[in-house]
């Protein structure tokens, strides 16, 4: 017998794959609200802002360049809506950061599947705590909640820089 075999077991755990599957296109539209922040601080052209913010392989590094360009922009404004939006904008990164955690593990654990379905964790999997932290496998559902609300904080945010500083335009010119 064979040391590894690929066992495709398609009826199994159906319901943790479409979790996973919906984690990450739930992900990528976070990735495309920090991009339209990051063309809206910039002020550059949404062409030239999608190849600097895309350029960056890590959402972590986009989301600390959008920051940082939120900080320049309204610490230089300094009203005190600007730094409260500042604030906000801080908050809801700080919140994604941390929900990245939860997003890798599933991305990137080590998961098996075995012919009864019992799904496993490779133990020696370094993603393997931040699955545990919230049991993708036991509540996907609470799971995925926790980032849908997530992510409509963050495309309030989102809105409400677009509103302040009026670059909405810029993203449905480009």
């Amino acid at each position: 017998m064979p040391l590894i075999q690929f066992a495709n077991f398609p009826f199994v755990n159906d319901r943790f794959q479409k979790a996973v599957g919906k984690l990450a296109l739930t992900w990528n539209q976070a990735t495309y609200i920090v991009y339209a922040m990051f063309v809206g601080f910039s002020g550059m052209p949404a062409p030239l802002a999608a190849k600097a913010f895309y350029s960056l392989k890590a959402d972590s590094a986009q989301r600390d360049m959008t920051r940082a360009m939120a900080e320049h922009i309204l610490l230089q404004a300094g009203t005190e809506s600007d730094r409260a939006l500042l604030n906000r904008i801080i908050k809801c990164f700080d919140s994604v950061q941390k929900f990245a955690a939860v997003r890798n593990g599933a991305i990137h654990g080590t998961v098996v599947f075995d012919k009864f379905g019992i799904i496993a964790i490779d133990p020696r999997n370094p993603a393997r705590e931040n699955q545990r932290k919230h049991d993708l496998f036991k509540d996907p559902e609470a799971v995925q909640s926790e980032l849908n609300a997530l992510i409509s904080e963050l495309a309030d945010v989102a809105n409400a820089s677009a509103v302040h500083l009026a670059w909405a335009d810029t993203l449905l010119k480009s």
